[in-house]
């Protein structure tokens, strides 16, 4: 057993523990059990990719179409496997000493009070239920949600930097292992024309957030994402719509984050005219061309005062010199 503690620093980042006998501060406690609340969300995702059901059945992209490697993968994700291991160690390690230090209490079976999908949430009231441990053996998610919820204990240990050392060099390699699909941008339907009688491809175009070019699965041809975006808000600028449905065409296809008060203020101002009321959402309609004349709009008055403040600040360091020498005169 580890020997208590008589220090008065965390041994993790070295600042007081405000006067009690604890091995990490209380910022360092926060943190800590943050982490442990992101290893219960990444640990599901984990084993799925363990058993490779995140990808084995997607076709393979990297060659040409209809192309099938000769090799076919192995049923199981090895180093997926491994990270499973790795975490199932250290949590069993640490719940085991939780359960000698707490033998009086069952093992916890993090099911919350406020959902009946047998599922876990973030509130601490339902992180307090306990049930028999013997119905089924804890998941990672539920042993790590069973740590989190013991941060008064384990935060007194003496090796507990090692916990939260360990656990995050754990989680930034899961988050790598994990199998997650890129954030995606449609861009409508592909108008590659095949010959004169005006055959079109008409795939769908759909490209990674944030690449400048995307190609067509279908026919390989290549578009400039930006322009894509502009043809086709130009195609529905006449459109008149409720104001939530505006605002998410003009932050998805525009990429800027427009709050509805900003619509509101904009209206006030005589700046964009409303359409009315939408029956449904009880919110104002306004046409998709005239937001975004707004939008760009306030991006060029912007881009107009920083270079303005930019050049003033050029301009008083550049007579720095001349105006130090009047004041000295």
């Amino acid at each position: 057993m580890p020997k208590p503690r008589t220090a008065l620093n965390c041994t993790l980042c070295g600042k007081p523990t405000a006067g009690d006998t604890g091995a990490l501060c209380g910022t360092c406690t926060t943190g800590g059990v943050r982490t442990l609340w992101s290893l219960a969300v990444w640990a599901p995702q984990l084993a799925t990719t363990v058993t490779r059901r995140d990808r084995i059945n997607h076709p393979d992209t990297s060659g040409p179409a209809g192309h099938r490697p000769d090799e076919q993968p192995l049923p199981v994700n090895l180093h997926a496997a491994n990270l499973h291991a790795a975490v199932r160690r250290l949590l069993n390690n640490w719940t085991a000493r939780l359960h000698t230090h707490r033998p009086h209490t069952l093992a916890p079976r993090h099911r919350p009070a406020c959902d009946t999908a047998q599922t876990w949430c973030a509130h601490p009231s339902c992180r307090t239920l306990y049930l028999d441990p013997a119905t089924a053996a804890p998941t990672l998610a539920e042993q790590a949600l069973e740590l989190a919820g013991a941060s008064r204990w384990w935060r007194h240990e003496p090796d507990a930097a090692d916990l939260l050392h360990t656990t995050r060099r754990l989680l930034d390699h899961i988050r790598d292992a994990v199998d997650i699909p890129p954030a995606m941008v449609t861009l409508g339907r592909c108008d590659y024309t095949y010959d004169d009688h005006g055959d079109r491809c008409n795939a769908e175009l759909r490209a990674p957030k944030g690449h400048p070019f995307t190609t067509c699965p279908l026919c390989g041809a290549v578009y400039d994402v930006e322009r894509r975006r502009t043809q086709l808000l130009d195609r529905i600028e006449g459109h008149i719509l409720p104001a939530p449905v505006v605002v998410g065409i003009i932050t998805a296809w525009m990429g800027i984050d427009i709050p509805l008060s900003t619509l509101r203020t904009w209206k006030d101002r005589d700046q964009l005219e409303s359409y009315g009321i939408d029956r449904e959402t009880r919110a104002n309609r306004y046409r998709i061309g005239d937001v975004r004349r707004c939008v760009l709009r306030d991006l060029n008055d912007a881009a107009k005062q920083a270079a303005t403040e930019r050049n003033t600040g050029q301009n008083d360091q550049d007579h720095g010199p001349e105006v130090d020498k009047v004041l000295a005169a």
